[in-house]
């Protein structure tokens, strides 16, 4: 399968410890993310890689598509087509837009 930047809305929470690259100011956040991938589990593998190596995990992924599609669906933001011209600079980008903090469980 060929690679082209997907997009996808991406719920993170701290992983337990003190030594974080991140750190939240609520339970969680919700932030659109962008990267290269193949599907949508390419997409969830990489997203989680790269946030965890920010002290944080996954909990729950929402529209996650092509770009292009999302362009159509209507979804993009100026936010989001920024994110997505910097992620199209590079393979390796997987880059995360702002981040939407809650301070309880919904």
């Amino acid at each position: 399968m060929s690679l082209e930047v997907w997009v996808g809305l991406v719920e993170v929470r701290q992983l337990p410890g003190t030594d974080h690259e991140i750190t939240l100011s609520g339970k969680g956040t919700l932030t659109w993310v962008t990267c290269w991938a193949s599907d949508a589990t390419s997409f969830e593998n990489k997203v989680s890689e790269v946030m965890a190596g920010y002290g944080l995990f996954i909990v729950d992924t929402e529209k996650v598509m092509p770009f292009a599609k999302a362009e159509e669906e209507g979804i993009v933001t100026d936010e989001l087509l920024e994110q997505f011209e910097d992620t199209s600079k590079n393979e390796q980008f997987c880059i995360y837009g702002t981040f939407y903090n809650y301070m309880s469980d919904h």
